[in-house]
């Protein structure tokens, strides 16, 4: 049986072989699976450039229009950062040295070594660190040191000073789902105090799955933590870890929306300090960028934006004149109806609507299944409860 394990390289990039990759990279790769050619190579490792190819195209456009890049089979490409999450964390730290702990495909570590003199990326798996290097010299990265090692047994023996830890911590094979990071290996939480012995920055990556105020229990010297979306989807929650740092940690609502980043940011004092106004709908609504929702920001953001909440749960927020920089969606209110089938259908009479519910009883499907509306079309509903606890929708169009 022909190992996995073994990356062909050179085979993957000979003439035959390439050429056969190029052609067929906007191709089904099911479909081609059932009448691959037979080549030196093993069929899974050229389906895994295919499919390694028509996913980068959309997360890593730098990694698909550069060639000779190697995609790897073990790897789920879902699974590694995008570029533009990748380059956020290049903007925010630099120095002399950074270990990346949780190597992968790369991505992270290619970013960050644009932000410092040396990279250490460690991975486990061979055959992922050999892609890994042979991309980087590709790209013409070489300030990238790639090691195949344990990296609690590699930290042990280094003797170099370690400006940053970067680690992307993964969930155990044995959980389904994961809520804490330390449910998570590398386990952080167990490891931060070695992880200080031997670097005063740690910066640790997780899905937005995880709990952050678990996190924030779980932490020590917790100093910012930044919220990442892109294009309105919640990419990755960052915490950056400082040696000895005993203050209270600064929430960063970064959200990279069509390439332009938006960024808001408050602390839990502050967001619990805050008296809020509530108002009836006006002219405009707001829904908050998923970083802001997923972070908690809800009252801050009428500190700095003069808008009013609909109700203390809904987290919508209104305003008579427009706020055009508001960190969000925004919506004209067409009209405010309450939740009955006749007022609802009188006001979408093309019977089409895209509809979202905010702290509401009942779900999307049930409020169509009750009013006829069908999915489409350039209204939007937004179905929620008021400040006087009257349920309402609120027909609007995006702005």
């Amino acid at each position: 049986m022909v190992s996995l394990t073994m990356v062909p390289i050179d085979a993957l990039l000979s003439k035959e072989v390439n050429a056969f990759i190029v052609q067929h990279k906007h191709a089904s790769v099911a479909e081609l699976m059932l009448r691959m050619p037979v080549f030196t190579v093993d069929s899974r490792w050229i389906a895994a450039q295919i499919e390694g190819w028509q996913k980068a195209s959309q997360k890593l456009p730098l990694w698909a229009s550069t060639e000779n890049i190697i995609y790897p089979i073990r790897l789920s490409m879902e699974q590694c950062s995008s570029e533009r999450t990748a380059h956020y964390k290049s903007t925010l730290m630099s120095g002399e040295r950074l270990v990346d702990l949780t190597g992968g495909f790369g991505v992270d570590s290619f970013y960050l070594s644009k932000s410092f003199n040396e990279v250490i990326y460690i991975e486990q798996q061979e055959d992922l660190a050999e892609i890994a290097a042979h991309n980087f010299s590709t790209l013409n990265q070489n300030n990238i040191v790639v090691k195949t090692a344990d990296s609690d047994e590699y930290l042990k023996d280094i003797a170099e000073k370690i400006d940053v830890i970067f680690l992307d911590p993964a969930r155990r094979k044995e959980m389904r789902k994961v809520y804490k990071l330390s449910d998570c290996e590398p386990n952080v939480v167990a490891l931060q105090s070695f992880y200080f012995s031997k670097a005063d920055v740690i910066l640790i990556k997780t899905s937005p799955m995880l709990d952050i105020t678990e996190a924030t229990r779980q932490l020590t010297g917790i100093k910012e933590i930044h919220v990442v979306s892109v294009d309105n989807e919640c990419k990755e929650v960052l915490y950056l870890l400082e040696k000895n740092y005993s203050g209270k940690a600064t929430y960063i609502c970064a959200h990279d929306y069509k390439k332009q980043l938006q960024l808001f940011s408050f602390t839990i004092a502050a967001e619990q300090a805050v008296t809020l106004s509530y108002s009836a709908p006006l002219a405009y609504l707001y829904e908050p960028n998923p970083s802001i929702l997923k972070a908690g920001g809800f009252n801050s953001i009428t500190q700095k934006y003069e808008v009013f909440k609909l109700h203390a749960s809904s987290h919508l927020y209104t305003s008579a004149s427009e706020v055009s920089d508001f960190p969000g969606r925004t919506f004209k209110i067409k009209e405010t109806v309450g939740y009955s089938k006749k007022d609802i259908q009188a006001a979408v009479p093309g019977g089409k609507a895209n509809i979202q519910t905010r702290n509401f009883p009942d779900s999307v499907e049930a409020i169509r299944k009750k009013t006829g509306l069908k999915d489409g079309g350039n209204i939007f509903i937004f179905a929620t409860t008021l400040h006087d606890l009257s349920k309402v929708l609120l027909i609007c169009e995006k702005i």
